[in-house]
């Protein structure tokens, strides 16, 4: 938000005896640098004086202006430490109260903008932690390195249950961050499971893994290997071979118990 531009005001005090000087003997120039007013602004006082006799200020027209740079700190505090209160309710923490539009525009000049947040999978400390460690490990592979990484992958796909959107205040930066985030829980008893891969200008199948539901119905690394590992996923990896001359490697999420189990 651009700074709000102030200008000194001098007392009348100041400006009657500014008047005063000058009607005992008019010098514009010293009578100013004399009562430490600019030069321009002790000329539109004498011009004042001679036209209307007083010193006073006519009141200013309209109403004062509400949102000060004192409220526009507290709405951009607010809106940040709350991403997700509505702008109506910022406005209603404010002393005296501003309304939801006003909230918006101190927002928006800060570039920061309601959004609806994005919905993420619900990540632990630990699986952050160990992303975080992944990443560092392979910053510094070459382009020709991740053109031969195959990155499979598997998800539920399910009736979502209630809910409604969830509105946040954020700016552009701000997308990801963890408090502009929902984490999506999967709780939908009707579901199905799915695994595809990728890589580098090559896309393969998307299978629906199969298996009885019930204790002891779930993946399991036996499972994994029949339907992926010895199956789609050998066939993947022998066409991405031949697209890139025979040099491929294929990347896995390891932190699962069936992609690490031996077969039973």
């Amino acid at each position: 938000m651009p700074r709000a531009t102030t200008h000194p005001r001098h007392s009348e005090e100041v400006k009657n005896q500014f008047v005063g000087a000058m009607v005992a003997q008019p010098n514009l120039k010293n009578h100013s640098a004399a009562f430490g007013i600019p030069y321009h602004t002790a000329r539109k006082i004498w011009k004042k004086y001679k036209e209307r006799g007083t010193v006073e200020n006519i009141p200013s027209s309209g109403h004062p202006r509400t949102v000060t740079p004192q409220v526009a700190r507290k709405v951009k505090k607010l809106a940040r430490d709350h991403c997700r209160m509505p702008f109506e309710e910022v406005g209603n923490q404010i002393s005296p109260p501003i309304s939801a539009r006003s909230v918006g525009r101190v927002l928006e000049a800060e570039g920061m903008h309601r959004r609806v947040a994005r919905v993420v999978p619900y990540l632990t400390d630990e699986h952050k932690a160990a992303r975080l460690a992944w990443a560092k490990a392979c910053a510094k592979n070459t382009d020709r390195q991740w053109a031969s990484v195959i990155w499979s992958d598997e998800c539920y796909i399910h009736l979502e249950s209630g809910g409604g959107r969830v509105w946040v205040t954020q700016t552009s930066e701000e997308t990801y961050h963890e408090d502009c985030l929902v984490p999506r829980f999967k709780q939908s008893p009707v579901r199905v499971m799915v695994w595809g891969c990728i890589a580098q200008n090559w896309k393969g199948p998307l299978i629906v893994l199969k298996y009885p539901g019930g204790p002891g119905g779930g993946m399991t690394a036996d499972r994994y290997q029949q339907q992926v590992l010895r199956t789609v996923l050998e066939d993947s990896l022998a066409n991405v071979k031949k697209q890139r001359g025979g040099r491929a490697r294929v990347e896995f999420q390891q932190h699962l118990s069936y992609h690490c189990q031996p077969p039973v």
